[in-house]
């Protein structure tokens, strides 16, 4: 098998979205898509909502900064996500 070397970045948060036909939308969707624009190759980025809910998973969750979005009060914390050191 040919091994690709790709390195997929992803973003997750948590909150309400709505379904209009075949897609979703909604505030958590659009902060998804901005955390998304901050990951880096490789790179896994959550909201503080995600790592408060994920507390005692054995995720590591280590601070990323922060981001300001136009409509959205306040700054959005980010997180880095991995799996905790060995």
């Amino acid at each position: 098998m040919k091994r690709l070397d790709l390195q997929v970045r992803a973003a997750v948060h948590i909150g309400e979205c709505e379904r209009r036909g075949d897609d979703f939308t909604g505030v958590a969707i659009q902060l998804a898509s901005h955390l998304l624009d901050v990951a880096g190759p490789g790179e896994i980025i959550a909201s503080r909502t995600v790592r408060d809910l994920a507390a005692g998973s054995g995720l590591a969750f280590e601070e990323h900064g922060e981001m300001e979005l136009v409509g959205v009060p306040g700054s959005l914390q980010l997180f880095s996500v991995s799996e905790p050191a060995a």
